[in-house]
């Protein structure tokens, strides 16, 4: 198999990464539903280092495509 048919095999594609996104988005409306939740993702993000990414990271996954990824 030459090296564009591998290429071509680990592609990740658009509906792969539309899954990921609508997971993700359903899952962060799920930990955002109430106080202790929004205060615990809070949390969580004080602990990874940049509280602002609270608000950001959902949109910065908004913004993934499949050319930024591929799979070796």
């Amino acid at each position: 198999m030459g090296r564009n048919q591998q290429d071509q095999k680990h592609r990740v594609t658009a509906a792969e990464v539309a899954s990921v996104k609508q997971q993700y988005i359903a899952e962060d409306a799920y930990k955002r539903d109430g106080t202790a939740g929004v205060a615990s993702e809070i949390s969580d993000w004080v602990g990874v280092g940049d509280w602002t990414l609270y608000v950001t990271f959902p949109q910065k996954v908004q913004a993934v495509t499949p050319a930024m990824y591929s799979v070796w």
